[in-house]
């Protein structure tokens, strides 16, 4: 099977002052190891014993780890969601085409706390809205892919738990001062580029909306 699908935009910045060209591609599938607790260990370890590893379509393992860091997901709002989907996004997909975290072990992801909480079938209605919302968007730092990591941060405060990181709590508080994700995004993560694919190029979707970088 193969393994990427070609869903490339052409994002354009300044760099020395030559304009460079980047073309990315979403993964097609990933490869999740299956966990679940040994005997005896709490459910929230790393440790935990193997159940085999299975391999998904990227857009589903996405829609069905955003219920699991977000939530519950009645406790968030629409652009904390969002600024969660593209974390989640970014993340998987760094692992899978950036650096490899588990290298000769065959599999890109773990689906637990080691990496993201993965269960299959647990999309919600309001989690895939916020995923269909930032799929056409791509988040990279210096024209690279990064480890956009997470933590959960301290409900009704913005700061994350260890710097760098963006606050799963955090999004919910700036969601509640009228930040949108983006700003988001940016206040977390620091230089970014945020770009939007072109309608012009496979997998943009169908919605007229111009080429943009924010």
């Amino acid at each position: 099977m193969q393994r990427f699908l070609r869903v490339a935009f052409v994002s354009m910045w300044l760099a020395v002052g030559v304009a460079t060209a980047q073309v990315w591609q979403y993964p097609a599938t990933i490869r999740v190891l299956l966990t679940a607790p040994a005997p005896g260990q709490p459910s929230g370890e790393c440790n935990r014993e193997s159940r085999g590893i299975v391999q998904v379509s990227f857009q589903e393992y996405v829609r069905n780890v955003l219920p699991n860091e977000w939530g519950p997901v009645s406790a968030f709002a629409d652009e904390a969601l969002k600024a969660g989907a593209m974390a989640v996004k970014t993340y998987a997909w760094y692992r899978v085409l950036g650096r490899a975290k588990y290298p000769g072990m065959g599999y890109d992801v773990r689906d637990d706390i080691c990496d993201q909480v993965y269960r299959q079938g647990s999309a919600t209605l309001r989690t895939d809205r916020a995923f269909e919302a930032t799929w056409p968007w791509v988040m990279t730092r210096e024209g690279q892919l990064f480890e956009s990591q997470y933590d959960s941060g301290t409900r009704g405060r913005p700061e994350p738990l260890y710097a760098g990181r963006l606050s799963q709590w955090g999004t919910q508080y700036w969601a509640e001062q009228g930040k949108d994700w983006r700003w988001m995004l940016r206040h977390y993560y620091g230089t970014i580029e945020i770009h939007r694919l072109s309608p012009r190029q496979p997998g943009a979707g169908s919605e007229p909306f111009p080429e943009q970088s924010w």
